[in-house]
């Protein structure tokens, strides 16, 4: 029953997201829409961007799954979740508020960090370097990766941005067994 509630507010947010920005809707309009009291949506959710952070992490490893990425496959990882970005864009520009940025950073980071450090574990010189080395690269590719993802959904998400996801990808590719070996010194 909790999971067919939690489907039910998340499925009137986004319906409200499909007429406006989220920083004009309430909790008080998710649970008009979905017929469930505020009592019943603060149970599941701290409020309406914890609700839209466990939408995208629910609807993200969904369409993760059904394009068949593997943990390890960063750059499938980058090209799914621009794709992704793309075929909702109007509901990405709506749930995306430029002034919770930060927050919506941690989020995104807090998901692509465990997918960062199997990506780094991949790597054959990996075992040469310390954890804390490690989780630096972890930490820096997923800092860089969310300012990329951001400046794109704040510049409008242009086409033209694929270009720079690509050559991201390019230089995470080249760069960390290059890195691990310097590490390793």
């Amino acid at each position: 029953m909790n999971d067919l509630t939690k489907q039910a507010i998340a499925a009137s947010l986004i319906k409200l997201l499909r007429d406006r920005p989220i920083a004009q809707i309430s909790v008080k309009d998710v649970c008009a829409d979905c017929g469930l009291n505020r009592q019943t949506f603060y149970y599941h959710f701290q409020d309406i961007y914890d609700l839209l952070f466990w939408i995208v992490r629910r609807d993200i490893i969904s369409y993760f799954h059904s394009e068949r990425i593997a943990p390890t496959d960063l750059s499938g990882y980058l090209y799914a979740l621009f794709r992704y970005c793309q075929q909702n864009t109007k509901l990405v520009r709506h749930a995306y508020n430029p002034s919770l940025r930060i927050r919506y950073e941690t989020a995104f980071r807090d998901a692509t960090e465990p997918i960062l450090q199997r990506r780094i574990e991949a790597y054959e010189n990996y075992h040469l370097v310390s954890a804390e080395d490690v989780e630096l690269l972890v930490s820096f590719y997923a800092f860089s990766a969310s300012a990329l993802l951001f400046r794109w959904v704040e510049s409008g998400m242009p086409e033209s941005f694929q270009a720079s996801f690509s050559k991201y990808c390019l230089i995470l590719d080249e760069s960390v067994n290059a890195l691990l070996l310097k590490f390793s010194k």
